[in-house]
C-alpha cells in the first residue's frame, strides 16, 4: 500500500511509438513539452539542499538538517517515525532492510547483505518488484540499505535481459529459437512497465491498490521508490449519478520528490559502478564488517540463456534510441546524479562497523560457515 505521505498518482510522461522520419519530430515535440510542463510546476516545488551544499528539484516532504547523500556519507543513525534521526551511537539495529533495485547488480549484492545480516545475527528482509520500504516505518530497529545504477544503462540492461525476449520462453521453451524477426524491439521499450503503461495490481485479500513493476523502461527508481501513482483510481465524485471511479495520476516531478525524500532516509545507498574501484569497495565492506560485496558467484534466473541469445544477435542501439531513452528518463537521471555524484571525486568516507550498535537476533554465523548455511531471506 502506498506510504500515508505519497502524493496521489502519476505515470511518467510517454512519447508514442514513431518510425523513421517521425522519430525526430517526436523527440524534439516531447521536449518541447517537458519544458512546457517543468516551467509550469516549478513554481510548486522547493528545492531542497542539505549541509554539504547539493541540491535537487523536488520539494514535498523535507529532509533532516545536516544529512548528506548517504551514498558518500552513509552513516548508523536510526530513522524515526516522525521523521527524525536517534543521536549519534545510539540507535541498536536488529534487522537489515535491503531494497533490490532491478538489473542493478542486486542478485550479488543481496546475497552479500544476507550474509552481513547472518554475520551479525541480523533479521534480514529484501524487497524486489514492490514499493520500497520508508524508513521509520517498521517497528523493529532497521538498518536501511539500496542501490542505484545509472537509469539509461540500467534501462537497456533490462531490456536485453528479458524485454528482447520473454524469459519465459528462453528458460521454458524447448523449441523457442530466439531470432531477430520474433525479438521485440528497443524502440519499443519506452514506457513505465517496458513495452507497456504502468498498471497497479489490486489485492483482494485487503482491497488494496499497488505498484508491482518486473519490467520497467523509463523512470523506474522513482516509481520503484515512490509506489508508481497507485492507488490508480478515486471514487467518483457523485457515485449517485457516476459510476465510473476517477482516473487520476501524479506528475512525474512531484514523484521525484518523494523518491528523493525516501532514499534521504537510507543508511547507506551502493553505487553499482563504483564496485569496480577497489577502494570504494574496501570502504563499503569496512562500513558493514564484512567482506566480498563485489564477489559476483550469483546470476540472476535467465541470465545464462539471455546473455546467449543476444551473443548469437547482437543488439543494434541507433544513437536516436539512446537520445529518447535520456529523455524520458530525465527525472530518473536527476535523482541518480543528486546522490551518485558526490562520489566523483573518488573519497569515500564511510565510518567502520560498529558492533555496540547491534542487538543479535540470531547466533553469529562466522564468514568460514557462509557457504554452508542456508540463509533466510524473507521476501
Amino acid at each position: 500500500m502506498c506510504s500515508p505521505w505519497q502524493l496521489p498518482g502519476m505515470a511518467a510522461e510517454r512519447l508514442p511509438a514513431t518510425k523513421g522520419g517521425l522519430l525526430a519530430a517526436a523527440v524534439l515535440l516531447a521536449a518541447l513539452a517537458l519544458v512546457q510542463y517543468r516551467a509550469a510546476v516549478t513554481p510548486y516545488l522547493q528545492p531542497v539542499t542539505d549541509a554539504v551544499g547539493w541540491s535537487g528539484g523536488g520539494g514535498g516532504r523535507s529532509v533532516a538538517p545536516d544529512r548528506s547523500s548517504p551514498a558518500c556519507k552513509p552513516h548508523f543513525q536510526m530513522a524515526l517515525s516522525d521523521g527524525n534521526w536517534t543521536d549519534s551511537g545510539s540507535a541498536i539495529f536488529s534487522r537489515l532492510y535491503f531494497y533490490h533495485v532491478r538489473k542493478a547488480g542486486g542478485t550479488n549484492l543481496r546475497k552479500y547483505f544476507q550474509k552481513v545480516a547472518a554475520h551479525h545475527g541480523l533479521e534480514f528482509k529484501a524487497v524486489e518488484y514492490d514499493m520500497a520500504e520508508d524508513p521509520g516505518s517498521s517497528d523493529v530497529p532497521t538498518l536501511y540499505v539500496t542501490h542505484l545504477r545509472e537509469p539509461v544503462s540500467r534501462s537497456i540492461s533490462h531490456f536485453k535481459y528479458e524485454g528482447r525476449w520473454d524469459c519465459k520462453q528462453l528458460m521454458n521453451n524447448v523449441s523457442f529459437i530466439p531470432t531477430e524477426d520474433n525479438a521485440n524491439k528497443l524502440e519499443s521499450w519506452n514506457q513505465s512497465f517496458g513495452h507497456r503503461p504502468t498498471s497497479c495490481l489490486y489485492r483482494k485479500r485487503n482491497r488494496t491498490a499497488v505498484c508491482r513493476m518486473s519490467q520497467c523502461a523509463v523512470n523506474c527508481n522513482i516509481q520503484w521508490l515512490a509506489g508508481c501513482s497507485c492507488p490508480w483510481w478515486d471514487p467518483p465524485k457523485h457515485p449517485e449519478r457516476e459510476g465510473r471511479p476517477i482516473r487520476r495520476e501524479v506528475p512525474i516531478a512531484q514523484q521525484h520528490a518523494v523518491a528523493r525524500a525516501k532514499l534521504q532516509r537510507y543508511n547507506f545507498i551502493v553505487v553499482t559502478e563504483k564496485l569496480n574501484d577497489p577502494e570504494y569497495v574496501a570502504a563499503v565492506e569496512r562500513f558493514f564488517g564484512v567482506p566480498g560485496v563485489n564477489r559476483r558467484a550469483n546470476h540472476p534466473w535467465c541470465e545464462a540463456n539471455s546473455h546467449y541469445a543476444n551473443e548469437k544477435i547482437p543488439l543494434e542501439i541507433r544513437n536516436e534510441t539512446i537520445q529518447r531513452l535520456t529523455l524520458l528518463n530525465e527525472e530518473d537521471i536527476r535523482l541518480y546524479n543528486e546522490f551518485a555524484s558526490c562520489l566523483d571525486g573518488g573519497e569515500y568516507d564511510f565510518p567502520s562497523f560498529d558492533l555496540q550498535q547491534i542487538q543479535r537476533c540470531s547466533p553469529e554465523i562466522p564468514s568460514r560457515q557462509w557457504r554452508l548455511q542456508k540463509f533466510n531471506d524473507t521476501t
